[in-house]
């Protein structure tokens, strides 16, 4: 709800730590504590919401699953295991 203004069943898929130790370039000013957890669910989504763009995000789109690589310049193997394993499941 809080990015993309839908409601819907989600499932939990798991999550990672951000750990900022090494990083030379976090410092206390960072916008993200030193360590912190990314959450993962996959949400089948059952009502959409006028979107109001108060959060994190600046607009909504939706992207067919085998695209999404295409759209995000961020892509990695690890997000590529988590959509796999999100489109896996039966709800």
């Amino acid at each position: 709800m809080e990015e993309a203004y839908v409601s819907g069943s989600s499932h939990f898929l798991g999550y990672l730590i951000v750990d900022h130790h090494d990083n030379p370039l976090w410092n206390e000013q960072s916008p993200y504590p030193k360590v912190g957890f990314q959450l993962f669910y996959r949400v089948d989504v059952e009502e959409i919401y006028t979107f109001e763009a108060e959060y994190e995000s600046a607009e909504r789109c939706w992207i067919d699953p085998d695209h999404v690589a295409d759209c995000y310049s961020g892509w990695n193997r690890v997000y590529e295991e988590i959509l796999s394993q999100a489109r896996t499941i039966n709800l």
